[in-house]
């Protein structure tokens, strides 16, 4: 597995400035685990030594690159007779609470942002017997995975890709969102990419409406990022918990905050590119409603190639209720402008309980997407003050240019009246 800041990198940490693009590697061969470091500027250092090419790795070593800490598991029993009485062609462990036998030749590999031993050594407990014992521990659902220092609760959804569970850090009892691959989901590199674009997007991105980047690890070969726990419900749960729409004073002041966050991203270089009432999660913090922009998978930096490895020969990626054309057309090259009109289209769905579109006869969402204007927002029955009606038809223009120049001044324009 290489670390470091290149898209090849497949553990990419775009927050180190001080590590290179192809830092250094972990291989595994014949049951030994060894850093590679691939002659990096700030060099890696293994235990406080400075690694020269490679050095063997041992269960509980430290590797420092840059300013980034790493703290490094190894699983490798030697391996045992088969039935036959033959060596075993491959590395296997025997479970020390079933007995079963099973292929164990890896290393886990994790961010060590405190310097905290690892908790729970799952070694020689094979997966079935390992999500028993965290079950028995925390009385957790059989079933639920294991993640090293967090002790996992529930499942709060998944999706195609990957899952998200409601976590506790272990030993301070913190909760958390923790985000995951899906194990038994066919991934692609670009999948990958695309999980690991979120986790490097938060984790560059600190405002109060926008989910925060807590950690992020690698095991079971697979990903996982750690964000902050938001005790609430979504937007568009919410809008329906509302009776089917809210209250234009809650909704201007709910979406003037996302504007902030998105602002704020803008600002920072990156753009949402699905913004939608199902990706604002909305909690409570210091007594007041607060929204978070959350599910950055497909986030990017706007001034960077159009070459996306994502969406190049894609057509597009996003939800149609919330996408405006050139989503469609020129997916991987989109600016700000798109997030102010997925904002827009948000903001006329939460106010009249219609999404744009709704009510063109259409069996085809791409091409009424691509041939029609969003259906005036005055038609739809609910009584607006003329500034909000003007600006969220602004934002809701066909032509990027059209619409307000910053996720600042659409705010500005909602605010008018206050």
């Amino acid at each position: 597995m290489l670390v470091g800041r290149g898209s090849e990198a497949g553990l990419r940490l775009l927050l180190s400035r001080h590590l290179s693009r192809r830092h250094f590697s972990i291989e595994v061969r014949h049951g030994q685990a060894w850093v590679v470091d691939h002659k990096s500027a700030n060099g890696t250092e293994l235990n406080g030594e400075p690694v020269v090419d490679r050095a063997l790795l041992r269960d509980g070593d430290r590797v420092t690159a840059g300013d980034t800490a790493f703290l490094v598991q190894i699983h490798t029993p030697r391996a045992e007779p088969d039935d036959s009485g033959a060596a075993a062609q491959q590395t296997l462990a025997t479970c020390r609470r079933c007995g079963g036998r099973f292929p164990y030749e890896r290393v886990t590999i994790l961010l060590d942002d405190r310097g905290r031993p690892l908790q729970d050594d799952p070694t020689f407990l094979c997966r079935g017997c390992r999500e028993a014992a965290a079950s028995e521990r925390s009385g957790e659902s059989p079933g639920l995975p294991w993640f090293p220092r967090y002790r996992t609760l529930e499942s709060l959804g998944e999706g195609s890709m990957g899952a998200v569970y409601r976590v506790q850090r272990e030993p301070d009892g913190a909760l958390f969102a923790l985000k995951c691959m899906r194990p038994d989901a066919p991934m692609t590199p670009s999948d990958v990419r695309r999980f690991l674009r979120e986790a490097a997007a938060l984790s560059q991105l600190t405002h109060k409406n926008i989910v925060g980047f807590v950690d992020q690890g690698y095991v079971e070969d697979a990903f996982f990022f750690v964000m902050q726990y938001v005790e609430g419900v979504d937007l568009d749960l919410y809008r329906r918990q509302a009776g089917g729409r809210m209250s234009v004073e809650r909704g201007v002041r709910l979406i003037a905050q996302v504007l902030d966050g998105l602002d704020y991203a803008h600002q920072k270089g990156f753009v949402h590119r699905d913004v939608k009432p199902a990706n604002i999660l909305v909690g409570v913090e210091d007594g007041e409603m607060t929204p978070k922009l959350s599910d950055f998978g497909l986030a990017k930096r706007y001034e960077e190639s159009n070459r996306d490895p994502i969406t190049r020969g894609a057509i597009a990626l996003g939800t149609p209720d919330y996408m405006p054309p050139e989503q469609i057309t020129s997916f991987s090259d989109v600016g700000p402008a798109v997030d102010i009109y997925a904002v827009g289209a948000t903001l006329y769905h939460l106010l009249t309980g219609a999404t744009v579109y709704e009510g063109i006869a259409s069996k085809d969402p791409i091409r009424t997407l691509l041939e029609s204007d969003p259906v005036p927002i005055t038609q739809r029955g609910v009584t607006l003050p003329r500034h909000v009606a003007d600006a969220i038809m602004h934002a809701l223009n066909r032509e990027p240019e059209d619409r307000f120049a910053s996720a600042a001044d659409f705010r500005a324009a909602l605010r008018a009246g206050t």
